[in-house]
């Protein structure tokens, strides 16, 4: 039994098309949608998780479908199957969630065959949804699934926006195509599993999802990414993980190289595996598929596919202690201005609201709003489920002067309204990754530090329709302490305070500056007191810069007085640092030491070799062979200098 919700905007696409070749017109029929998870051992709090943001997508999708004033329902199913050894209480997704056990671990595709055959058998669902149970949905992103889905007319799989680390497989930001889909959020359409079946149950676990992509591309249909479909989810790096881990990845990836016709590749993994000390097995017996060279790619080895950038390293594994007389709650002040960008606003939320540590306190502070844009700002928290141990964002207009940028006054207001221990700042369009403020909390807990520092990406993008397109990720420049004081690389959102261990006057910007005034508090607490910078380098968040300049400071204005501004901006910064001093560590002192000294010994080494060549360029010109072949280099020179004469008219 099913969820039933009113129908989709859209006329749905046809329940079965036999062959790729015969595209058929949308039919009129109900939207099915079968929601299918494997769950292995899972955390109740992962489960409950899953559960509630499900249950908000569902809704979103029904309140979608409401306002399209259509009649027909759409009934939403939830079948489960626990492939683990823990019981499983499949209560928090309601009472028709149908839970089966298996008594062995049946694999990621084996276990969602059993669920599609029913999706697509018995129910005669249109869509089957495949979603890993470690993940969280934003509250759209069905709507945003079944809408690619309905623009391919059915015909193509779909797979979701991993968030907040984006996958950096590549895809077309104009068409959506995909080389593969990632199964960890998958719309499968009954017209496809109608024509190539489901996952191949020789993959145990990795690569299944390419397999079917492959597949489906392989007999005509598309693989389409929905980039305004969030998933919270975290994706494993190719050679990271744990032992089992890596060798489950492996030896899928052979057999994957062996089923699609490519020895070399099946030689690159067996070799690897040799590596690690590992025995490949025997692989077991496959239907062999004619190798297309056009759809399958090997060259990009475990990623299978271009990627758009490197993924920097994943945040290491930690633990933040709970003690009872230790407030552990963060306040995050989040920064908006602009109803115009709410979706924006939506993605920042989200992040924290999939941040591992809780209870976070969003601290939302609006930029002089009309009643139109703070009932857009409430309209987007509450698409959200903030039940415990999370806690609904406070939203704060602040009155400012009806012109201007006020950031420096919506800092001091969050300042103000958080009670929390701990505080950190961001701005609407920055985002956090799930541990960001988990991993800073415990480097606070370990250090005892006044600020917790670590790094965020440099994240460039161009607007599309209705998302950002990224198309590079780059740390930014800098390494400690020093650096910060010369260049400022550390965003607000890569940094956790401790109020208690900083006077609350510190904390405070200076409502007169419209740029740096987030660069200048940091820059004081810096200064003043104990802060920790042994995670520069492991990256906890993405400082976004969009190439149309639509960011939070209007960087885009390069015209006169633009840079009139920044100029002006950058020397007074200037001088304010030259107020600050500083008491530095002994240790901290020996290593700026060596790194002056490292810079100086690198610099006489080159005015070393500088001189050395030009010495030997003088002993040179002083023998008889530079003195007897003038003559040819003057001929040489004078046609150089015709030849350009001649270009040149």
């Amino acid at each position: 039994m099913g969820l039933t919700l009113p129908p989709p905007a859209v006329a749905p696409s046809p329940r079965r098309i036999q062959s790729a070749d015969q595209p058929q017109p949308p039919a009129a029929v109900a939207l099915s949608v079968a929601v299918g998870i494997v769950l292995f051992n899972n955390s109740p709090s992962e489960i409950a998780d899953l559960a509630r943001s499900l249950h908000r997508a569902i809704a979103r999708l029904s309140e979608s479908n409401r306002q399209a004033d259509l009649v027909r329902p759409t009934a939403v199913s939830i079948c489960l199957i626990n492939n683990g050894d823990r019981p499983v209480d499949p209560t928090p997704f309601g009472p028709h969630a149908v839970l089966t056990n298996s008594p062995v671990n049946l694999g990621f595709g084996r276990a969602h065959n059993q669920l599609m055959a029913k999706a697509f058998g018995r129910d005669e669902a249109e869509f089957y949804l495949a979603l890993n149970p470690d993940g969280m949905l934003h509250p759209d992103a069905l709507v945003e699934l079944i809408a690619v889905a309905r623009r391919s007319l059915g015909r193509a799989l779909v797979e979701a926006a991993e968030f907040p680390e984006e996958l950096p497989k590549s895809f077309d930001p104009l068409t959506l195509d995909t080389p593969w889909a990632c199964g960890f959020c998958l719309l499968i359409p009954a017209a496809i599993y109608a024509a190539i079946g489901g996952f191949d149950e020789n993959i145990f676990l990795f690569c299944e999802d390419v397999d079917l992509s492959w597949r489906a591309r392989l007999a005509g249909y598309s693989v389409k990414h929905a980039p305004r479909a969030l998933c919270r989810h975290s994706f494993i790096r190719p050679g990271s993980g744990n032992r089992a881990t890596r060798r489950a990845h492996l030896e899928s990836a052979r057999y994957l190289a062996k089923k699609w016709d490519n020895d070399a590749f099946q030689r690159e993994m067996e070799a690897a595996m040799s590596r690690e000390g590992w025995e490949p097995t025997a692989l077991p017996t496959a239907t062999p598929l004619q190798s297309a060279p056009a759809i399958t790619d090997f060259s990009h080895g475990l990623s299978f596919a271009p990627e758009r950038w490197i993924c920097a390293a994943a945040i290491p594994i930690h633990a933040v202690l709970q003690h009872a007389d230790i407030d552990n709650s963060i306040d995050v002040v989040v920064r908006f201005h602009d109803p115009r960008q709410v979706d924006r606003l939506s993605r920042c939320l989200f992040a924290l609201f999939g941040q591992q540590h809780q209870p976070i306190q969003i601290l939302l502070m609006l930029q002089g709003l009309d009643d139109a844009g703070v009932a857009a700002v409430e309209a987007c928290v509450d698409a959200f489920d903030w039940s415990a141990p999370r806690k609904r964002p406070i939203v704060t207009n602040v009155t400012v002067p009806r012109t201007g940028d006020h950031r420096a006054r919506l800092w001091n207001a969050g300042v103000d309204a958080g009670s929390a221990r701990y505080i950190g700042f961001c701005d609407f369009d920055d985002i956090v990754y799930s541990a960001g403020y988990s991993y800073l909390l415990h480097r606070l807990h370990c250090t005892g530090a006044a600020a917790a520092f670590a790094s965020a990406l440099h994240v460039d993008c161009t607007p599309m329709s209705g998302f950002d397109y990224v198309f590079a990720r780059r740390f930014l420049p800098g390494k400690d302490r020093y650096d910060f004081f010369v260049g400022g690389f550390c965003p607000p959102n890569s940094v956790l305070l401790d109020r208690s261990r900083i006077l609350p006057a510190d904390l405070y910007a200076d409502e007169g500056l419209s740029k740096s005034e987030d660069y200048r508090v940091l820059a004081k607490i810096v200064a003043k007191y104990d802060t920790d910078w042994a995670s520069i380098g492991t990256a906890v968040a993405d400082y976004v810069h969009r190439t149309d300049g639509s960011n939070t400071v209007l960087s885009h204005r390069w015209d006169a007085a633009g840079r009139r501004d920044w100029d002006e901006s950058t020397e007074s910064t200037r001088q304010f640092l030259a107020t600050l001093t500083t008491a530095v560590p002994i240790h901290q002192i020996t290593h700026m030491r060596r790194q002056q000294n490292l810079l100086e010994a690198t610099a006489a080494e080159l005015e070393a070799a500088v001189a050395y060549e030009r010495g030997v360029r003088a002993r040179m010109k002083e023998s008889l062979s530079w003195r007897l072949t003038a003559p040819i280099r003057e001929v040489q020179r004078v046609i150089r200098r015709l030849s350009v004469f001649r270009r040149s008219v």
